[in-house]
C-alpha cells in the first residue's frame, strides 16, 4: 500500500538536490534534502540524509529502502544508518554494506550489535534476564551472578553487576581471547578459566563448573544462557522489532550465527510472525554439532572437532537453538570467518569480530540464490577490538596456522 501510494519527484542540481513527494493515502507532503558537503562533481561519495519535514515513520523508512535500491541500480555510494549511535542497550544501527550490495546486486545490511555498551548483542540478554530476576525477587544485594560464557555474555553481566554493586563470577574456556578475559577482570568479575578440551561430563568443563557454583555458592543466581528461554526472549522483544522497523518490513532474508541460539532464534521468531516467508539462515562453526543435528536430528561425532571461533557453534544442543525456525544452516571455518573479517575491514571499513566474519561469509555463500529484489540482513554480534589478541594478532595467526611465517 505504502509503496504504491507514494509519488516521488527528484530535482537535481550540483549544489542542492531536492526530493519532493506526496502520499494521497496518508494525506502527507514531504520535502527531503541532501547535504552534498562530502560530494564531488561526477564522483559522489556519499549523502547525509536530512529530513526537513517529518512524515509517517514507516513511509520514511520505506522511502529510504527505495532510495537504496535506486543507488544500487546506479552504483552510487551511500552509507545509511538507521538507529541512534549511543551507549544505551539496543536501538543499534542497521547499515547498508555498499560494496557487497554492489558486488552481488542485492541489498545487504548489517545489524551492528557492536554499538551496545560492551560491544556485543549479549548486553540485551544480560539486561533482560537481570531485570526479570530483580522483578521476581531472585536478586538482592547479596547475590552472586554466575554464568558460563565465551566472553560476551560474561562481559555484559559483569558490567551490569558492577553497576548494581553485586558480585559476578564467570567460567570461561581457555580458547577465549585474552582481551575478553582481561576486560572481564577489569569489570570486577571473578574469572575461572577452564580447559576447552574438557568434556561436558568433566568437573573441569566450563558449564559443569558454573552448575557446581550455583549449587555451592550462597546467593548464587545462574543465568544459564544455553537453556534459559529468556535469552531468546530478549531478542524477540528487541532485536526482532528493531530490524522489522528499520527495514520497513521489507526484509526477505535474515542471517545470524548460532551458539547458545538466543540471538537468532528470538529475532527469527519475531520476524517470521510478521512475515512467515522471510528466510532464516543460521551460521554454524565447522567442527560444531549444530548443523548435523539440525539437518538429521543426530550428532555426527566423526565431523566434530576443535575450532577457534568464540560464540559460534556448540559441542552439545542448547534448548535455545530453535531449529524449526531455520530454513538453512551453513557451516563456516575459522579461516573463512577470519578472511571475511579482514575483507569487511578493507571494503566496508567495519571492524568486527570473528562471529561477524562468519555471518558475512555465510551471506556471500547464500546470496546468489536470493532474488534480485532481496533485502538481506546479517546480525553482526560483536566488535573487532575484542579480538586484538587473537584474530588481529599476527603472532596468534601464525600459531594457529592462518598465515605463514
Amino acid at each position: 500500500m505504502y509503496l504504491n501510494s507514494i509519488k516521488i519527484t527528484v530535482r537535481t542540481s550540483y549544489k542542492s538536490p531536492i526530493v519532493c513527494g506526496s502520499s494521497k493515502a496518508l494525506n502527507h507532503t514531504f520535502l527531503l534534502g541532501f547535504d552534498h558537503s562530502k560530494c564531488r562533481l561526477k564522483r559522489q561519495i556519499g549523502f547525509n540524509f536530512v529530513l526537513l519535514h517529518l512524515i509517517e515513520e514507516r513511509t520514511v523508512t520505506l522511502f529510504s529502502i527505495i532510495y537504496d535500491r535506486f543507488l544500487l541500480s546506479t552504483k552510487k555510494k551511500r552509507y545509511r544508518k538507521s538507529g541512534i549511535k549511543d551507549r544505551k542497550i539496543g536501538d543499534t544501527p542497521l547499515i547498508r554494506l555498499f560494496n557487497y550490495s554492489s558486488r552481488f546486486d542485492r541489498l545487504i545490511y548489517a545489524k551492528m550489535e557492536c554499538e551496545n555498551p560492551t560491544r556485543s548483542a549479549k548486553d540485551r540478554v544480560a539486561q533482560y534476564v537481570l531485570n526479570k530476576a530483580i522483578q521476581e525477587g531472585k536478586i538482592d544485594e547479596n547475590t552472586v551472578v554466575i554464568e558460563a560464557s565465551s566472553g560476551n555474555t560474561g562481559l555484559a553481566l559483569a558490567r551490569l553487576a558492577n553497576k548494581m554493586g553485586i558480585k559476578c563470577t564467570i567460567t570461561i574456556k581457555d580458547k577465549v581471547s585474552a582481551t575478553k578475559i582481561s576486560d572481564l577482570k577489569r569489570l570486577g568479575a571473578k574469572v575461572i578459566v577452564c580447559p576447552s578440551s574438557a568434556p561436558r561430563s568433566s568437573e573441569e568443563n566450563y558449564i559443569t563448573k558454573a552448575e557446581h557454583l550455583e549449587k555451592t555458592l550462597e546467593g548464587a543466581f545462574y543465568v544459564n544462557q544455553n537453556f534459559n528461554p529468556d535469552n531468546a526472549n530478549a531478542h524477540y522483544h528487541s532485536t526482532g522489532p528493531e530490524i522489522w522497523q528499520q527495514t520497513g518490513g521489507s526484509i526477505t532474508h535474515l542471517v545470524g550465527a548460532i551458539g547458545t541460539g538466543g540471538t537468532l532464534s528470538g529475532t527469527a521468531r519475531y520476524i517470521k510472525e510478521q512475515n512467515p516467508n522471510v528466510k532464516v539462515i543460521a551460521i554454524d562453526a565447522r567442527g560444531s554439532v549444530l548443523k548435523s543435528f539440525g539437518d538429521t536430528g543426530q550428532i555426527d561425532e566423526e565431523d566434530t572437532f576443535s575450532y577457534n571461533m568464540d560464540g559460534v557453534g556448540k559441542k552439545f544442543i542448547p534448548s535455545n537453538v530453535q531449529f524449526d525456525l531455520f530454513d538453512e544452516i551453513i557451516q563456516i571455518s575459522d579461516l573463512e570467518a577470519y578472511q571475511a573479517c579482514v575483507e569487511l575491514n578493507e571494503s566496508e571499513k567495519i571492524y568486527v569480530g570473528h562471529s561477524s566474519g562468519a555471518v558475512m561469509q555465510g551471506i556471500k555463500e547464500m546470496v546468489h540464490s536470493c532474488p534480485r529484489n532481496a533485502c538481506v540482513v546479517g546480525i553482526f554480534p560483536d566488535h573487532g577490538s575484542k579480538y586484538e589478541k587473537s584474530i588481529f594478532d599476527p603472532n596468534w595467526l601464525k600459531k594457529k596456522g592462518f598465515i605463514s611465517e
